[in-house]
């Protein structure tokens, strides 16, 4: 009852909204009451976006279905884990974003919705960002796969974190994917066809050695990002394989020591490289000089490393004058070299074609940078943009 006194559905106005359960240990509500308080609270079709959060009913309201709500375009479930069932959202018209987190959920599309032998709509039709975080029991992206042209036509991004069951569609089939986030152990059901040659890849490994040879047949990568693992496998054949990687990503990899002298000047395509949260990394190879295509360069969270390799000198193309649009949008800023939260860095070496500097957090490196007393103020004082944080 107070819930349908909140008279949601009367508030034209209301384009974002925010439904939140928060359990204690005196508070066992049934899944009953939970589903009757959601179906009470359905909002007025102009809403926008909706957030659902520790849920506990079984089902989701049937509103959430309905032709009504017809101008959302982002869907937010999470800590709902008592959802077996996914709704039937695949005829919201202009649903453009929809994440997924912690739901017991085994389809996205179940059986009935598509291979049912009946002309069906194309399911979400205008959703260009999936992302699914821990849902153990997801087994795909729709129950009858030969289906898969049929749904997601738009899909632009898709992101798969900790769906131990999940396996993965054809990649050929979403012919529009510019981003793909998985595990190392999903790219190898795919085929150098699947690959579009804008596609951008993100591997995240929690328990094993990432295997760079996993990306041997991919050899239109053109981005490439390494997340959580604990060692990579940099063999020689895998490396020469990205001959056309041109963004290279190496972030919270946590135990890895060093990158392996040879390895760099096999990525001779490489125009950007981050290098971020690796407590572990002690020194950078000396072969960074063999990466003349190399624009920006991002080392952040690295607080073993002691210097800079003296082969940046070398590095002749390390300006950012023509940056491309897509450029990823997680750069933090733009600029040729950023030296960030690198206690242990001292001195800078001499970078004759240098355009952008960013130095912060790295209180030696700082001093030894300061404009006209500085150190090190005469091998940068060229630099045309120079940013470093105050002491």
């Amino acid at each position: 009852m107070d819930a349908k006194k909140a008279k949601i559905a009367e508030k034209n106005n209301l384009r974002n909204l925010r439904l939140s359960w928060e359990r204690n240990a005196l508070s066992k509500l049934v899944e009953e009451v939970d589903e009757r308080v959601l179906e009470a609270l359905e909002p007025h079709p102009n809403l926008e976006r909706l957030y659902i959060q520790g849920f506990s009913g079984r089902y989701l309201p049937r509103w959430m279905e309905n032709s009504t709500q017809r101008k959302i375009v982002e869907i937010n479930i999470t800590d709902c884990e008592n959802i077996r069932r996914f709704p039937k959202l695949g005829e919201l018209p202009h649903l453009e974003n929809l994440f997924l987190t912690n739901m017991g959920v085994e389809y996205i599309i179940e059986e009935e919705e598509v291979g049912s032998g009946h002309p069906v709509p194309i399911q979400f039709v205008a959703l260009k960002q999936l992302f699914l975080t821990d849902l153990p029991n997801l087994k795909g992206l729709s129950k009858e796969q030969q289906s898969c042209k049929e749904v997601f036509p738009n899909l632009e991004c898709l992101s798969i974190k900790r769906c131990s069951s999940f396996v993965l569609p054809s990649i050929s089939s979403l012919e529009k994917l510019k981003y793909l986030g998985c595990r190392s152990s999903d790219l190898a059901l795919l085929s150098e066809h699947d690959i579009p040659s804008k596609l951008s890849i993100e591997v995240e490994e929690n328990l094993t050695c990432f295997p760079i040879e996993a990306l041997k047949k991919f050899s239109k990568l053109r981005s490439l990002t390494i997340n959580n693992a604990k060692e990579i496998s940099w063999t020689r054949e895998g490396l020469e394989s990205l001959k056309e990687l041109t963004c290279l990503w190496l972030e919270s990899c946590r135990t890895m020591r060093c990158l392996p002298e040879g390895m760099l000047r096999h990525l001779t395509a490489l125009e950007y490289l981050t290098i971020w949260k690796c407590p572990e990394l002690l020194e950078l190879p000396e072969d960074i000089k063999y990466l003349h295509n190399l624009q920006y360069l991002l080392l952040q969270y690295l607080p073993k490393i002691t210097r800079l390799p003296q082969a940046f000198q070398h590095l002749t193309n390390l300006q950012l004058d023509d940056l491309p649009e897509s450029l990823p949008d997680q750069l933090p800023s733009l600029y040729g070299l950023a030296v960030m939260n690198c206690p242990k860095v001292v001195s800078i070496p001499a970078l004759p074609n240098l355009k952008h500097l960013t130095v912060r957090c790295c209180p030696q490196l700082e001093r030894r940078c300061q404009r006209g007393s500085g150190e090190d103020w005469h091998k940068i004082a060229h630099v045309r943009s120079i940013y470093i944080s105050p002491n």
